[in-house]
């Protein structure tokens, strides 16, 4: 069998490009954010909408998602412990486009 000279793999500029929509995104939304309350509330949607999208890629064996059984195997850890993970993921984008709209704009939290 033949083998490469160097071990090829996804260079990290590439996934930082297919993450760029779901950070931007994060970011508009946490600038929507007027109070911390709506700051919770829009991350947690977020990561159910996304959530939701994984669920139904592997459901429907999408290339990607194909060796990602949890949500069929163990819904109840995913919907909980995913939720809460992608929750935490998201969070910081979104508090980082909160911050930014009160510094840039000169708004105080109320």
């Amino acid at each position: 069998m033949p083998r490469l000279p160097v071990v090829k793999a996804v260079p990290i500029w590439w996934w930082l490009a297919a993450d760029l929509p779901i950070v931007c995104t994060a970011l508009c939304f946490g600038w929507q954010s007027r109070r911390p309350r709506e700051l919770l509330i829009t991350t947690l949607a977020a990561a159910c909408g996304w959530a939701a999208y994984i669920h139904w890629a592997a459901v429907t064996h999408q290339p990607g998602y194909g060796n990602q059984p949890l949500p069929e195997v163990s819904p109840l850890p995913f919907w909980t412990l995913g939720l809460l993970g992608l929750s935490l993921m998201l969070f910081p984008a979104f508090a980082i486009g909160a911050v930014g709209r009160r510094v840039l704009l000169g708004q105080h939290a109320s």
